[in-house]
């Protein structure tokens, strides 16, 4: 079970199917309605709650037929945040966004509607729990009103592998400084992982799927208690030979992914 976190505007949003993954929901004006249906679809998970962003006319205009759709089958809450038009109201907006993230919680989080300068604060907001609360969501989704195809669907974009990049900048960042590439380790094991529940999920035989990311963790690791156990024939020779190797066979299976 997880919490989907989402905003909403004061738009006149019309009724459209949504589109993830080769799934579709029903026909809906609320991107959030479509997303508490395909997430259950196309992932493990179902959502228990549906956590609702919203400023005073937001949630004047769209909070009781949300409500009343999200309650049929999940709670619904919704968070008063300001416009976001001064210096202090920005940081209200940084409060109000953050403090109903938990601590170690995996959510989803949906960045389709509200005003256009929200992904920019909910980017450094996910940098901060990350670091803080060791909270991070487990997709990100935009839903493309505008990008309907012929049959009338309008795709659901993941946006997640580009907030990954800041997990990726501090691993190779802390790497570079320290030497330690543990960070870097647990995220190339986590995206492995990750791929492969993916494809599973998308009906793929897990047997023939690429598991040479773990073997290029283990080589980091391996070189990195070379550097901290100061193995001083080994390092520049051995660990750093079986390093290269790995990094090799990953490129070699790279269009796999």
């Amino acid at each position: 079970m997880a919490r989907l976190l989402c905003f909403i505007g004061t738009g006149n949003y019309q009724p459209c199917k949504y589109g993830l993954r080769g799934k579709e929901s029903r026909e809906t004006p609320y991107i959030q309605v479509a997303l508490n249906e395909l997430i259950p679809r196309v992932t493990t998970d179902s959502v228990e709650e549906v956590v609702v962003f919203a400023t005073d006319k937001a949630k004047e205009k769209h909070s009781d037929p949300l409500q009343a759709e999200i309650s049929k089958v999940a709670k619904f809450a919704i968070v008063d945040i300001p416009n976001g038009k001064s210096e202090e109201e920005l940081w209200k907006l940084f409060q109000n966004i953050g403090d109903p993230i938990r601590e170690n919680e995996r959510f989803y989080l949906d960045v389709t509607h509200g005003f256009r300068s929200l992904p920019i604060l909910v980017t450094l907001l996910l940098g901060y729990i990350d670091v803080v609360k060791q909270a991070k969501p487990t997709a990100i989704y935009y839903g493309a009103h505008e990008a309907k195809d012929e049959n009338g669907v309008a795709p659901v974009f993941d946006l997640s592998p580009f907030v990954q990049i800041l997990d990726w900048t501090r691993s190779v960042d802390h790497f570079t400084r320290t030497g330690d590439s543990s960070l870097a380790e647990e995220l190339i094991k986590e995206f492995q992982k990750q791929n492969i529940r993916k494809r599973i999920a998308e009906g793929e035989n897990p047997k023939g799927l690429p598991k040479v990311l773990k073997p290029l963790a283990d080589e980091m690791r391996h070189f990195r208690e070379c550097l901290t156990t100061i193995r001083a024939r080994e390092t520049p020779q051995e660990g750093a030979r079986r390093l290269v190797d790995a990094i090799n066979k990953v490129e070699t299976k790279r269009r796999t992914f």
